[in-house]
């Protein structure tokens, strides 16, 4: 009984899906560094953009979409904004 126990923070750990972006977090200034940080919380990068003095991003999950816009010095996000998707993978207003 306690071995199951011991295991739930390890499965809770492991999933990259619960991972949030949220402001100040590091994603980077290259599409590539981008990619592999927002992959490992679940993303798929779906545009990558320079636009204002800033880095725009676009990326997708099967629960939401994310929109970053990112510092091109530091790789800093400065602002999330998140879109809910149904269960049939359409974003819900």
């Amino acid at each position: 009984m306690r071995l199951p126990l011991l295991l739930i923070p390890l499965l809770v750990a492991a999933t990259p899906a619960l991972a949030q972006t949220r402001v100040g977090d590091l994603v980077g200034t290259t599409k590539p560094a981008a990619t592999t940080a927002l992959a490992a919380q679940g993303y798929r990068m779906t545009a990558f953009e320079r636009e204002d003095g800033a880095l725009e991003l676009k990326a997708s999950s099967p629960a939401q979409r994310l929109e970053l816009r990112v510092d091109p010095v530091s790789g800093k996000v400065t602002k999330v904004t998140t879109r809910p998707r149904g269960a049939d993978g359409k974003d819900r207003e």
